[in-house]
């Protein structure tokens, strides 16, 4: 027998993920968060919070920061490679290498 889905408010998804309010706001205005309306009331938003977890995603061990991946995704160039050579290039001459 299939169980219902429990459904929550921007609160309780807040509260779930340990955060504010007006960021699971934004993050359902961003689609990051699968959210929906009532029929007929146009301002209560309802999350499927079994659907939370599924639309966390993992964060890539390395030294990019999502800062750079969204600065390679607005100037259209590879930022993020550019970062990363710096940071091995730092490395590099840090262990002793010449430049």
């Amino acid at each position: 027998m299939p169980t219902s889905a429990k459904y929550g408010g921007v609160h309780d998804a807040a509260t779930i993920l340990q955060c504010s309010d007006k960021t699971v706001r934004r993050l359902v205005a961003e689609g990051a968060i699968p959210a929906y309306r009532m029929p007929g009331k146009s301002r209560l938003i309802r999350i499927r919070l079994d659907e939370l977890e599924a639309s966390l995603r993992l964060i890539p061990s390395g030294a990019v920061s999502s800062r750079a991946v969204a600065m390679s995704a607005d100037l259209g160039v590879n930022v993020a490679a550019q970062v990363l050579d710096v940071h091995h290039e730092r490395a590099r001459i840090g262990a002793g290498a010449t430049p």
